[in-house]
């Protein structure tokens, strides 16, 4: 056998161990198999015929407890033991059902041995007859009370005579499908018991024969090839504890030179992907992992750690960008010093701009004799926006229905005809088309449209709405300051108006002052004339 294996590669020895191994071991496995197969389901039958002889048994005491009841019936007088006799009645009821549950489940068993079928249908038939018996002379035999009387002397005959040989007639199946259960059981039991001395001795045989083969098969092989493997023992214990050795690898074209030859493919593996985990680090994640050709769970875990810190990277870059986006337009809605339509044209130039749109515009909604209407305040383009109207009625077009129903509306399949985007190349339509409502507290506001060659990312969309959002916040601002300051310009008005009509009552006061105190000068005038007139008269 030695000049045999000599002869032999080192691969195609260890092929051999292994095949002859391989074999003896399936030899056995399926032995153990088949006999484990056979012995469960051996087990099984036992088990079903066990349960089969279980339920036979409950099905004999409850038939049991149902002639009892028959016969206890027969005894209670209902009109004087009421009470008994309803009991009676449930019981008989529940037993019923129950033997009827008993027999649906006998039903139920199959892959019975022909003797044991044929007992099983027949025990099946005599309880459903002597069950069908008890219940329709059971109401009869309970209001049999008289004893003297012809239905007594029926029911008497009938438990005596008809019910109690139906019933040694149910007595007499049972009994031979009880002894034929026992007895297949029996049988059962043996041959499992047969079986499981046979591969239990079988085993043990083949594992004794396996076991010497393999020794000696083992013996010689190791001789063979423990002083070649050597070679590559010491690079792999490098690569065990960290390092990368320098693998030379061998031209020689056996085994374990294409062993060295897979070593060497390993370390340079290993250094590709310590060079690649490197460029990952450094934020280059348009690297390729081109170790292990670029296949297997490694490069794939590899490249979804890559993938993964690149979106991870890349949700970082849009929430800088989104903050940095809000920052900026926070500060352009805190600059004081612009009027409105200079704010309004700065703003959709800093969005149109900063999504990397095309043109875009900037719609407020107006309040006129208690009508509500869209008006453009501001647009942005390569050259300028012509509108057909400048007004757009409350729910009119795209504009009108995103305001009245207070959400966005993003369009990716644009009319030709709904709108162009002008440069110095002529004319074409957009590919995106994204309006978004300025929504506040108090309502609509007003709506902002954005036209682009470029569909909008989801995280431009999102920075859009939170613009929006914060515009339109502001600009409940800018009309609560217009109406303080229209309700402010009002009051002032009102309160000159009412100082200068305190002014003209104070110099009404003063005059009809002056003229009350003329008044009392006269009075006083004319009273002294008086006195002296009458005077005089007295006097003459």
């Amino acid at each position: 056998m030695g000049k045999l294996f000599a002869k032999l590669s080192i691969g195609k020895r260890l092929l051999l161990i292994v095949y002859i191994s391989l074999s003896f071991f399936l030899l056995i496995g399926f032995i153990v198999w088949y006999n484990g197969i056979r012995t469960e389901t051996m087990g099984v039958t036992i088990q079903q015929y066990s349960y089969f002889r279980t339920d036979v048994s409950e099905t004999k005491r409850f038939y049991n407890a149902l002639r009892g009841d028959l016969g206890f019936a027969f005894i209670v007088n209902p009109q004087t033991e009421p009470e008994k006799a309803a009991r009676l009645a449930e019981w008989f009821k529940s037993r019923r059902l129950r033997l009827k549950e008993l027999t649906d489940r006998l039903h139920t068993y199959k892959s019975l041995t022909p003797e044991i079928e044929e007992a099983k249908m027949n025990f099946i038939s005599n309880v459903e007859k002597f069950t069908n018996l008890s219940q329709t002379n059971f109401d009869k035999v309970l209001s049999a009370t008289s004893s003297d009387s012809v239905q007594y002397q029926t029911m008497k005959n009938f438990l005596f005579g008809e019910y109690s040989d139906t019933f040694q007639s149910l007595l007499s199946q049972a009994q031979i499908l009880e002894d034929r259960l026992s007895e297949q059981i029996s049988i059962l039991f043996l041959d499992a018991q047969a079986q499981r001395d046979t591969v239990k001795w079988g085993t043990l045989f083949f594992i004794l024969i396996i076991g010497l083969l393999l020794f000696l098969i083992s013996n010689i092989v190791i001789k063979t090839i423990t002083i070649p493997v050597n070679q590559a023992k010491s690079n792999l214990e490098q690569l065990s504890e960290g390092e990368l050795p320098d693998v030379i690898p061998s031209e020689n074209k056996d085994e374990v030179s294409r062993m060295i030859g897979s070593l060497y493919q390993l370390v340079s593996n290993q250094k590709q992907l310590m060079d690649f985990t490197r460029q990952v680090a450094q934020n280059n994640f348009s690297v390729e992992a081109s170790m292990y050709n670029g296949k297997g769970p490694i490069v794939q875990a590899l490249l979804q750690m890559r993938n993964s810190l690149k979106e991870s990277a890349q949700k970082e870059a849009q929430k800088n960008w989104h903050n940095e986006g809000l920052s900026k337009l926070s500060q352009l809605l805190r600059n004081k010093n612009m009027d409105h339509q200079t704010l309004h044209a700065t703003l959709i130039q800093f969005m149109v701009k900063y999504v990397k749109a095309n043109q875009g515009s900037i719609f407020h909604v107006v309040e006129e004799d208690k009508q509500l209407y869209l008006d453009v305040v501001a647009t942005y383009a390569y050259e300028r926006r012509k509108y057909q109207k400048k007004r757009l009625e409350w729910g009119e077009g795209l504009i009108g229905a995103s305001c009245q129903e207070r959400d966005i509306i993003y369009l990716t399949d644009i009319p030709d005809d709904y709108v162009q985007i002008s440069s110095g190349l002529g004319t074409a339509s957009p590919t995106c088309l994204l309006i978004v409502p300025f929504l506040s507290e108090q309502g609509v506001e007003g709506a902002l449209e954005i036209a682009s060659f470029q569909p909008l990312e989801s995280y431009q969309i999102a920075f859009l709405q939170e613009a929006c959002n914060a515009i339109a916040a502001e600009l409940t601002i800018l009309k609560t300051n217009q109406k303080i300051q229209q309700l402010l310009a009002q009051s002032q008005l009102q309160a000159e108006e009412l100082r200068a009509q305190e002014e003209e009552m104070r110099q009404n006061m003063e005059e009809l002052a002056a003229t009350q105190e003329e008044m009392e000068r006269k009075t006083r005038e004319m009273e002294d004339t008086l006195s002296q007139f009458s005077l005089k008269e007295r006097v003459g």
